[in-house]
């Protein structure tokens, strides 16, 4: 019976573990080239994305670092099929087009995914999707 009590506190313990990690979201990204999120346009630039204080971990705040302009953005949980080696910002590209997609942190498997854009919806019937990956570096 402690032996089972044991098994379960440290089980316990790494699940807290993970739900921490998962509730830390700030990275920092240089962007080589424009791209929306929801409606607006951002320009090519380094970005600070991070947990927003407000919204349950369903929304995150996206910082352009030279101008210091603040948006936050409504996300959804994903699941990576396994766990990523590197932290990531996940774009779609559609004609010269790019569209931030999703946010992943090494070694987590929980990442944060945006909701498809009215325009990104409309450029799909014309054109052809790509992924294209930009690492970003975890701030602590």
């Amino acid at each position: 019976m402690k032996t089972f009590a044991s098994i379960l506190l440290v089980a316990a313990a790494l699940l807290l573990g993970s739900a921490a990690q998962a509730q830390d979201l700030r990275v920092k990204a240089s962007i080589p080239f424009d791209f929306v999120l929801g409606d607006k346009i951002y320009p090519a630039g380094v970005y600070m994305v991070q947990r927003a204080p407000i919204g349950h971990g369903s929304v995150v705040t996206l910082r352009d670092v030279d101008s210091q302009k603040v948006r936050n953005a409504i996300t959804n949980a994903c699941t990576a099929p396994k766990t990523p080696e590197v932290t990531t910002l996940v774009f779609d590209k559609l004609g010269e087009q790019y569209f931030l997609r999703q946010i992943w942190v090494a070694g987590n498997t929980s990442g944060r995914e945006f909701p498809t854009s009215k325009s990104e919806t409309r450029m799909a019937a014309n054109y052809e999707k790509s992924e294209v990956i930009v690492a970003a570096n975890l701030i602590h």
